[in-house]
């Protein structure tokens, strides 16, 4: 997948095993293979999705939504980055702001069946990454779920804690 500025990133799932190789969690990273000064971000645990991918009020209602924080990954792109996790009944992510009148790239890695058991995940599920102009460094997100027929799903508002 590319940013906005063209450079590459990569999203991937890794399960974790110890000394003896007994798997106990998995990791998914976001990481930037042309920049090597680019940190990688991601998150570990015991499944994935993480548990509270979906909230920890009514998860069940939740189609779509972030999971971490607005993250800068300069020089790789200009843009704040925002990602998180998406039912399998989820084909389309927007995330939108002023009303709808601003809206950023957004990218939705659907995990089929097999690649989910390969992963160890319970059911397949989507993971999303948006491309967020500084100027929306402080906006309040709508991130809204559209299902294979193009109606929306699920609607989600997250409020940047972003101060820099």
């Amino acid at each position: 997948m590319r940013a906005p500025e063209g450079a590459r990133y990569e999203w991937y799932v890794e399960q974790t095993a110890d000394d003896e190789g007994e798997l106990f969690g998995v990791c998914t990273t976001l990481w930037w293979p042309p920049y090597e000064q680019v940190g990688a971000h991601g998150s570990c645990g015991s499944q994935v999705p993480p548990e509270t991918a979906y909230g920890r009020r009514r998860p069940e209602e939740v189609m779509a939504k972030p999971f971490g924080f607005l993250d800068a990954e300069v020089p790789a792109t200009e843009h704040f980055m925002l990602s998180g996790y998406a039912r399998p009944q989820v084909a389309r992510v927007r995330l939108v702001w002023e009303g709808g009148r601003q809206e950023a790239l957004v990218e939705l890695f659907r995990v089929t069946p097999e690649e989910a058991d390969r992963m160890g995940a319970a059911e397949p599920f989507g993971y999303w990454v948006g491309f967020v102009p500084r100027s929306a460094r402080h906006a309040v997100f709508d991130v809204v779920a559209y299902g294979e027929g193009g109606a929306e799903i699920g609607r989600y508002e997250y409020r940047s804690d972003v101060t820099n």
